[in-house]
């Protein structure tokens, strides 16, 4: 009844910035003058304040649309912000930027559109995250450990409806961008690396399982049929998907320590729950706030004579697991019966059928995996009229039964003596 296919799903947010023509002088190695972090000039946007929805799609489609994120600067290898030269000043912290829209250049820019500068001395990691608006708690990043001066991490609560994209970003050079730094590979990123043209580059990870739903109609009687009235139609509707799912977690955006190859980690508590799929209103933007899903009708090609494959809603956005349980709720109008005109009396019913999202035994021991999407393919039949026919038999004859009742009542009276 069901079939998922695998694609991979990896996205690439790029964050960099163009640096000045190098200068060289004595005496420091940052000692060239104030060098701006660059993170790229892009047009103002509006930033999303709730679910829109994934970031990105899989292969080719696969951009950014405007969407919010937040970037934290930290000391290199530690968790602690960098400060400007007041040593009190957050440079980034929990900083509010905004990703490319469509067809613009692969940079982000500050909201506030603020430019900050390196200090003249020191390495910074950069580190980013998306939770869109998944807010659980802790609401807000929380400093964690016994150093309150030195934590050993930052981590926020979350809360997945199935519409949030949740991401995490680390920048780090490549081998091209380390031999740019000549004697001093572990100077990234700094004034020093800005002026030899090595800036950020952070490429997000999605931390969540993309579930994309089709519907097929499993039969002709499924599917919406030529001339039918709007309204009127007797095919199976899908008016609803629901998918259980772990929602309550947390998500820690940064650890301290030199490690800083992989992006933040997200981890989610055993309850579940139910998460209804949601789509992107008609010609909207990618970054707008999803709706309830239409309606979803099957259709049928009479050419290959089996059912279409029809998107319903938005791609949802689950935690990974091993399975999922769904729920679909189907509506059909059918005929109950006819009135005093000997007319047919029409009337929707609806079926809720429960199934389990499962992969196929060959994949199934490492579950849906994080960054990946699954194509999920729903087959759905048509309630067939129930037609009870009768059959008149003749009748058959049978051999003739003779009965004597005096010689009945004669050998009953001679038994009982």
């Amino acid at each position: 009844m069901k079939k998922t296919i695998l694609f991979a799903a990896a996205f690439a947010g790029v964050l960099c910035s163009c640096s000045q023509d190098d200068v060289e002088t004595s005496g420091s190695l940052d000692s060239a003058g104030l060098e701006p972090i660059k993170i790229g000039v892009s047009s103002h946007g509006s930033v999303a304040t709730r679910g829109t929805g994934t970031v990105g799609g899989v292969e080719g489609d696969n951009d950014w649309a405007g969407q919010s994120f937040r970037l934290y600067m930290f000391n290199k290898g530690t968790v602690v912000p960098a400060t400007e030269s007041d040593g009190h000043t957050a440079i980034y912290e929990n900083y509010d930027f905004r990703a490319p829209g469509s067809g613009e250049s692969g940079v982000a820019t500050a909201f506030d559109q603020s430019v900050k500068y390196y200090p003249t001395s020191g390495s910074f990691d950069f580190v980013a995250y998306r939770i869109d608006d998944a807010t659980g708690t802790p609401a807000v990043p929380t400093a964690v450990g016994s150093d309150p001066a030195n934590p050993d991490s930052i981590v926020i609560g979350v809360k997945i409806d199935g519409t949030q994209d949740i991401m995490s970003a680390v920048a780090v050079p490549s081998d091209e961008e380390l031999a740019l730094l000549s004697s001093y590979p572990d100077r990234y990123y700094s004034s020093y690396s800005a002026h030899r043209g090595v800036n950020p580059n952070l490429l997000f990870r999605h931390l969540l399982t993309r579930l994309n739903f089709q519907i097929i109609g499993g039969n002709e009687a499924s599917c919406v049929k030529a001339g039918e009235a709007a309204g009127q139609e007797t095919c199976v509707r899908v008016t609803k998907i629901e998918v259980l799912s772990k929602s309550t977690g947390s998500l820690t955006i940064a650890k301290a320590g030199g490690d800083r190859t992989s992006a933040g980690s997200l981890q989610f508590d055993s309850e579940v729950d139910t998460l209804v799929l949601m789509q992107r209103p008609e010609g909207a933007s990618d970054n707008v706030d999803l709706e309830p899903m239409d309606v979803v009708m099957p259709t049928w090609n009479s050419i290959s004579n089996s059912g279409n494959e029809v998107q319903a809603g938005d791609a949802m956005l689950v935690a990974p697991d091993r399975s999922y349980e769904v729920k679909i709720t189907l509506r059909q109008r059918v005929q109950t019966g006819v009135d005093g005109s000997d007319r047919p009396v029409m009337e929707d019913k609806e079926l809720i059928v429960k199934d389990v999202i499962s992969l196929s035994s060959s994949s199934s021991a490492a579950g849906f995996l994080a960054g990946n999407s699954y194509n999920v393919k729903i087959v759905v039949y048509g309630l067939e009229k129930v037609n009870v026919n009768a059959t008149l038999t003749p009748w058959t004859e049978g051999e003739d039964i003779y009965l004597d009742p005096i010689d009945g009542a004669a050998s009953l009276a001679a038994q009982g003596e």
